[in-house]
C-alpha cells in the first residue's frame, strides 16, 4: 500500500502543480477523479484504525509527549478532513 500512496500523492501533486499553472499536460479529469477517491478512503481507513489503536490503548496516552497521545489529538481536532 505504501507504494500506492506514493503514486497517489505524486499524481495529486502534480494536478495541483498544473492547477496552480506549471507548464505541464493537464493531467487526466477521469484518473484524478479515481485518485481522488481512493484517497479519501485510505484517509477514512487510517482515521478507523487510528481511533481502534487510541480506543484499545487509551491508558497509554497519558505523557504529553507520548506519540498516541498526539494522535489523540491530531484526530479530535482533524475530523473536519475526513467528513463526506
Amino acid at each position: 500500500m505504501t507504494g500506492e500512496i506514493e503514486l497517489l500523492l505524486g499524481r495529486l501533486r502534480r494536478y495541483n502543480d498544473w492547477r496552480r499553472g506549471a507548464d505541464i499536460e493537464q493531467p487526466n479529469p477521469t484518473e484524478l477523479g479515481r485518485d481522488i477517491d481512493r484517497t479519501v478512503e485510505l484517509m477514512a481507513s487510517m482515521e478507523e484504525a487510528i481511533r481502534l489503536t487510541v480506543s484499545e490503548n487509551k491508558h497509554l496516552a497519558d505523557g504529553a509527549d507520548c506519540t498516541l497521545h498526539r494522535l489523540v489529538e491530531v484526530i479530535g481536532g482533524g475530523r473536519w478532513l475526513l467528513r463526506s
